[in-house]
């Protein structure tokens, strides 16, 4: 048996019957179930193609629409879920189908989505992942922690700066992967208070090494949700002033996105942290939009090119000329360049021939914790006497 659950707006609902039954081979009873409304097909009937029903269904709807004489803008969600009424419980059968709405209406709604047992799975742990996360930023950032991985001056080899690089330790997961935690951290908004214990943290790394390098750069990676939801410059502001290394030692990496293009009030957070001395990159160029409005008004003064573009770069002519082409391009017009993911000396040697400013990857360093990073450093500077 199958339960098609549709989400419409309540004023265009008064004929639904009429319009549905001609879509199926004999009469189909309507349930309202939690508020939407949702079709109970029997084994009786026999609908061949669902998504075809939906389609039928659609251009009937249009048709009454028409005959009020006036418009009517709406669109409509479905889910399906295929039960066995041997086995499935209601409670099941209203689960998976609100389920299967809910996906619809989250991939982009006006669409049709069936029950999907892995995709539910995924969905229930990514919820239970997030109310970890919640716990963890209410438990004083507990399983949070930096990890530092070093940014090296192109022409001498040595360390000069370090990016900042979020970590997570689940009680339930173990250690997991950035991608698979920060989005949840941004959906949520608990990128807000925990980017403030970052910053915090990171300053007060920064303010110790800034001691050891005198001209060492911190580098803290900013999510949109908090240029565009908290009043970051103050966090970022009041968190640094708790330190003695200055302004001019911090980095603020931001990796490309479409919504920077013609949102003036970000464009105006952004001009705050250039007014208050603070440096900022774009993370991952090239792979985003590569909004070159932003070099053109000076907002960044450093392009960290993603390492889509370095792998086998000594290898691949287009990668080297494209490349090449970035690099000449930000010297030009005074910006610098950090080349990410290099990892083998044939890559080294092809990116120091194009002059980059800044090199990162594991060549130089995997991100490790501040003990052992500040060993790393302290060595360098033992060498270096």
């Amino acid at each position: 048996m199958l339960l098609l659950s549709l989400f419409i707006f309540s004023n265009v609902l008064a004929k639904d019957e009429e319009l549905i039954n001609p879509c199926a081979k004999e009469s189909v009873p309507l349930n309202n179930v939690l508020s939407h409304k949702s079709i109970l097909l029997n084994n009786r009937v026999e609908i061949n193609n669902t998504e075809m029903f939906l389609v039928s269904y659609l251009d009937n709807r249009g048709d009454v629409c028409y005959d009020k004489k006036y418009d009517v803008f709406f669109n409509i969600s479905a889910g399906a879920y295929a039960f066995d009424t041997n086995t499935d419980t209601y409670k099941d059968i209203i689960k998976n189908t609100r389920f299967a709405l809910h996906k619809a209406k989250l991939n982009g709604k006006n669409r049709f989505e069936f029950f999907d047992k892995a995709d539910y799975a995924n969905y229930i742990k990514r919820l239970e992942i997030q109310g970890e996360l919640r716990s963890s930023v209410n438990d004083n950032f507990k399983g949070f922690e930096l990890f530092y991985q070093p940014i090296v001056d192109a022409d001498t080899g040595r360390i000069e700066g370090a990016e900042a690089l979020l970590r997570w330790k689940s009680d339930q997961y173990g250690f997991m992967s950035p991608v698979e935690f920060i989005p949840l951290l941004e959906e949520s908004s608990l990128i807000i208070p925990l980017g403030r214990w970052i910053i915090d943290t990171a300053a007060a790394q920064c303010n110790e090494w800034v001691k050891i390098i005198p001209q060492f750069v911190m580098h803290i990676n900013l999510s949109f949700v908090q240029i565009a939801k908290s009043n970051v410059i103050k966090d970022v502001i009041e968190n640094i002033n708790k330190y003695e290394a200055g302004n001019e030692h911090f980095v603020f990496e931001i990796t490309e996105s479409i919504q920077m293009d013609s949102n003036i009030a970000i464009k105006r957070v952004l001009k705050e942290f250039v007014d208050n001395g603070f440096l900022l990159a774009i993370d991952d160029f090239g792979t985003g939009y590569s909004n070159f409005e932003y070099m053109k008004d000076k907002m960044f003064g450093i392009l960290k090119i993603d390492r889509a573009f370095i792998t086998d770069i000594h290898l691949t002519d287009n990668n080297r000329i494209l490349v090449s082409f970035i690099i000449k391009m930000a010297h030009e017009m005074g910006v610098k360049i950090c080349v990410e993911g290099v990892e083998t000396k044939d890559e080294l040697m092809a990116v120091t021939k194009l002059e980059a400013d800044y090199i990162q990857g594991y060549y130089y360093g995997k991100p490790v914790k501040d003990v052992e990073f500040c060993r790393m450093i302290k060595q360098q500077e033992r060498i270096k006497r």
